[in-house]
C-alpha cells in the first residue's frame, strides 16, 4: 500500500510538472536558426545572445555542431539577436518581434574578422512563422492601445480575424466572447499567461473567468484550426493572451468611464 501510495505522489508530481511546462510553453515564443560561415558551411560553438530591447534581459545559447541553435519559452516582444565567436565579426540583428505563440526563424552569417568589428543587420525582410500548421492570428498591443472599441474587453478585438466574430454578452459586465468558423462559442477555450482560464460554472458562452482589463492585456493569440494537443479540450477557438510586464521605462495609462444617464439629464437631452 505504501509503495503505491507513493506512486500515486510521484505521478501527481510529474503530472504539475508536466502542466507547468505545457502552460509555459503556451503564452512565450521561440527562436531558432542556424550560423554559418562566408562559404556556407556550419559553425559550432558560436555564442548567440537574445536580448528583449524593453526589459534589457538576455539569454545565451551556443549552436551545436550543425551549427543550429535554438532558443525556446520566450516571453512575447522586441529582441535583438547577436552572434560571435573568435576570429569571426560579431553579428547583430535589431528589431525581432516575437509574438505569442511564434516560431520564428533567424539564420547567421557570420563574416571574417576581429570581434571588435560588428555586421548590424537591418533591411531584411520581416520575419514570419513558416513552422507552424495552426490557422489563425494575433492582436498586437499597438492594435489594442489605437483601436477604439466600444467594449472594455480584450476579446471583442479577434473581430478583426477573418473567421471570427465577436458576441457581446449582456449576463455580466466584460462578458463577451467570441464565435468562430460558426461554432458555439461553449466550445471556445481562454488561456492568460499559459493557464487555465474557462469558467467551469457558467461556461465558455460567457467569456472567460477572470477577465483581464484592456490596459492589462499585452497581445493575444486566436487559433481557429488545426491547433497543437498542447491546447486540446475544444473544437472552437483557443484565445491565448498574454498580460503586460514591466519594462525599464516608466509608463501608465488611465480610463474614466462616462457618467450614466439619469432621467433628468435624459430629459435635457431630449427636451421631454
Amino acid at each position: 500500500m505504501r509503495a503505491r501510495r507513493l506512486a500515486r505522489i510521484v505521478g501527481a508530481a510529474l503530472l504539475a510538472a508536466s502542466t507547468a511546462s505545457l502552460h509555459a510553453q503556451q503564452a512565450t515564443a521561440e527562436l531558432r536558426g542556424k550560423v554559418v560561415d562566408p562559404q556556407s558551411a556550419a559553425l559550432p560553438g558560436v555564442t548567440i545572445t537574445i536580448t528583449n530591447e524593453d526589459t534589457g534581459n538576455f539569454r545565451e545559447v551556443i549552436s551545436g555542431s550543425d551549427g543550429s541553435w535554438l532558443a525556446p519559452a520566450l516571453p512575447p516582444g522586441r529582441y535583438r539577436v547577436g552572434a560571435q565567436l573568435e576570429g569571426f565579426s560579431k553579428f547583430l540583428r535589431k528589431d525581432v518581434v516575437l509574438a505569442v505563440g511564434n516560431q520564428l526563424e533567424v539564420d547567421i552569417k557570420l563574416e571574417l574578422g576581429t570581434l571588435e568589428e560588428t555586421v548590424t543587420v537591418n533591411s531584411e525582410a520581416p520575419l514570419i512563422d513558416v513552422t507552424s500548421k495552426e490557422i489563425g492570428g494575433n492582436i498586437s498591443n499597438k492594435e489594442l492601445a489605437d483601436i477604439p472599441t466600444i467594449s472594455r474587453n480584450f476579446t471583442y478585438f479577434a473581430g478583426l480575424l477573418p473567421g471570427v466574430a465577436p458576441t457581446a454578452n449582456l449576463a455580466s459586465r466584460g462578458s463577451d466572447t467570441l464565435t468562430a468558423n460558426g461554432v458555439d462559442s461553449r466550445n471556445n477555450s481562454y488561456l492568460v499567461d499559459g493557464a487555465w482560464d474557462n469558467d467551469d460554472y457558467l461556461g465558455q458562452n460567457n467569456g472567460a473567468q477572470a477577465r483581464v482589463p484592456l490596459e492589462a492585456a499585452q497581445e493575444f493569440q486566436v487559433l481557429i484550426g488545426q491547433f497543437d494537443a498542447e491546447f486540446g479540450r475544444t473544437s472552437g477557438a483557443i484565445v491565448n493572451a498574454v498580460i503586460k510586464s514591466g519594462t525599464d521605462s516608466v509608463h501608465g495609462s488611465a480610463f474614466e468611464r462616462p457618467a450614466p444617464i439619469t432621467c433628468t439629464r435624459w430629459r435635457e437631452i431630449c427636451g421631454s
